[in-house]
């Protein structure tokens, strides 16, 4: 943890916003400190993944997202992050050229997808592994879902991702006990922990 002086130094050098104001007729300036929480780390969202453990025979990680919906999203990610680290930002955030090479030379991929479960947490098991189905059939890196239909047992809507080469690491099956998804109240967010077999 910074040194209070250096944090507040951190905060004043970024977050100094100067306002004009002519009230009475006369000038004066106010100076607004903006992003204090933030800087101090006081008030930063969770990321919408991140990887706990990662040895060589298994990875764990944390999907969050503000709705059950924006969560597949992220779990997805997390896959593609794993699978082509390149296909996907430091934050978890799509990007659309990654080092230049995945978007410049893969052929853009959009397949439609049908899942049906018993529950919320094997639905979430059951689509990750028909995502790492097909990414191995099709030799591609699916980032984003779209969703047309989404309950409890079931989600129809489609993938999009660019075929690759290779992949950096192959996942073998995600383990369906360790997935429990609920809602953080802290975060009020969303989130499960996954773990995947390589």
């Amino acid at each position: 943890m910074k040194p209070l002086i250096a944090r507040i130094f951190g905060v004043i050098s970024w977050g100094l916003i100067k306002v004009r104001a002519l009230p009475f007729g006369g000038a004066f300036s106010l100076v607004l400190i903006v992003g204090v929480l933030y800087d101090t780390g006081m008030a930063k969202a969770p990321e919408p993944f991140e990887i706990i453990r990662d040895t060589d025979s298994e990875i764990d990680c944390i999907a969050r997202g503000k709705t059950i919906e924006a969560l597949f999203d992220n779990a997805l990610r997390v896959v593609a992050s794993i699978i082509k680290p390149e296909a996907i930002a430091p934050s978890g955030i799509r990007i659309p050229n990654p080092i230049g090479f995945i978007m410049d030379r893969g052929k853009k991929r959009r397949e439609r997808i049908s899942v049906e479960a018993v529950d919320i947490n094997s639905l979430l098991v059951s689509f990750l592994s028909e995502v790492l189905t097909r990414a191995t059939m099709l030799n591609a890196v699916f980032t984003s879902l779209s969703l047309q239909r989404f309950g409890d047992s079931f989600l129809e809507g489609h993938l999009a991702g660019v075929a690759v080469e290779s992949f950096d690491r192959e996942i073998q099956a995600v383990e369906e006990g360790a997935v429990d998804i609920k809602k953080n109240p802290e975060t009020d967010l969303y989130e499960t922990k996954l773990v995947f077999s390589i």
